[in-house]
């Protein structure tokens, strides 16, 4: 909620879904704040990292956070075996990060 500004909208589904010939189960958080650059969305799941703007609220204060938040999902889906797929958000715009977890 924080990164989709006031008046922004977010969506968690969970769904079953077959990613690659594969059954499982799919959790995808959606916005459509602003978003993070293609070329740092691989780089957000690192610990401490921050991507530029982050944590800088619609009315430009500094958000808490410490850049943890994602790491520790990108750990609880290497200990499930599960994979991150990261997207374009809500029409087009913001974020969207599905955590795709195979059937056992």
């Amino acid at each position: 909620m924080r990164y989709a500004g006031e008046g922004g909208r977010i969506e968690v589904v969970c769904r079953r879904d077959v990613r690659d010939g594969v059954g499982g189960i799919a959790l995808c958080v959606a916005d459509d704040g602003p978003g993070v650059a293609p070329e740092e969305r691989e780089r957000i799941f690192h610990r401490f990292y921050r991507a530029n703007g982050a944590g800088n609220g619609s009315n430009g204060s500094r958000n808490s956070g410490s850049g943890i938040g994602l790491s520790l999902v990108a750990r609880i889906a290497r200990t499930h075996h599960a994979r991150i797929h990261v997207e374009d958000g809500l029409a087009g715009r913001g974020l969207a990060i599905t955590v795709f977890f195979p059937a056992a």
